[in-house]
């Protein structure tokens, strides 16, 4: 199976490429940057038909994890938003009439509202700014698709942090990402808030097991969506606690977790559930899973002495 990936050298996309190159696909991604490419990495126009036609062919896999991030998209301007969006509606009409065999869209956990208990696939969702907007118009046009030759799987990510494959991948503003940096070069965790906000998280090693199980996903079943999240929600200052210990294990200097009382946050409890991929037959997910993504990221920090 040959699998495409937009958006490939991204902090995700990196990740499934090298993840699945590992096991043993054929595995080519696509960028909008000129610089850096090589035979793994191509520069597509998402704008040209004649580009996507050279990035994809009949039966192919199609993984899109490309776009814009929350902070960039969020301080774009409507014009460029619009672009974004119509950009990947072509690119996907386009994969269409190429009978791709399955097209993975990587959407977030934010078009839920974390005033719910249970966030499941079939909780509302709606748009809070213009990142969750890009997402669910994205979504919404997928979802409308009535091509029986492609095979639409929407992934709503929650939370995912660890290592990048390159160490300047823009990726250290993720909350668990920076908890783990700090904590190795200043042995100290600064929280930007009280600490009490829930969010739920994953680790991209596990996220990638799940794009392995959609891959080998044998079903007559179109557009499905799939929930992928850790195996419970933690507030923010749990989630730097655990790091401040498994740093403690790695190197035997303490971490100071410092928080700011004074700005409060939302302490809603809610549980972000992935039992429909589970019971698919994908793997449930475990504590484990996330002390050994921080492990990872430890090490990942002190090999490459980041600053």
């Amino acid at each position: 199976m040959n699998i495409k990936i937009v958006g490939g050298s991204g902090y995700l996309g990196n990740r499934i490429h090298n993840f699945l190159e590992c096991q043993n696909y054929s595995v080519l991604s696509s960028t909008r940057r000129k610089s850096n490419l090589n035979r793994k990495l191509i520069y597509v126009d998402l704008k040209s038909p004649e580009s996507i036609n050279n990035f994809c062919d009949y039966d192919d896999t199609v993984i899109f994890s490309g776009g814009m991030n929350q902070a960039t998209c969020n301080n774009s301007s409507t014009k460029l938003l619009n672009e974004e969006i119509n950009n990947f509606y072509h690119f996907y009409d386009e994969c269409l009439k190429k009978r791709i065999k399955k097209f993975i869209y990587i959407s977030t956990s934010q078009v839920y509202s974390e005033q719910n208990e249970l966030i499941n696939e079939e909780s509302n969702i709606f748009s809070k700014d213009a990142y969750t907007n890009r997402h669910i118009k994205a979504e919404d046009y997928i979802l409308s698709n009535n091509n029986k030759n492609t095979q639409n799987y929407i992934i709503r990510l929650s939370n995912a942090f660890g290592p990048p494959v390159n160490p300047n991948t823009k990726c250290w503003h993720l909350a668990v990402n920076d908890f783990a940096l700090n904590s190795v070069i200043k042995n100290q965790i600064k929280i930007r808030s009280d600490g009490k906000q829930i969010k739920n998280f994953v680790d991209i090693k596990y996220f990638c097991e799940a794009i392995l199980f959609i891959l080998k996903q044998n079903t007559k079943e179109n557009n499905i969506i799939y929930n992928i999240g850790g195996y419970r929600s933690f507030n923010i200052y749990s989630v730097a606690k655990l790091v401040a210990e498994r740093n403690k294990l790695n190197s035997g200097i303490n971490t100071n977790i410092i928080n700011k009382p004074e700005i409060k946050t939302n302490s809603h409890k809610f549980s972000f559930s992935s039992k429909k991929i589970v019971n698919a037959g994908f793997r449930k997910h475990s504590k484990e899973d996330l002390i050994v993504e921080i492990d990872n990221l430890i090490t990942f920090c002190n090999k490459h002495q980041l600053k």
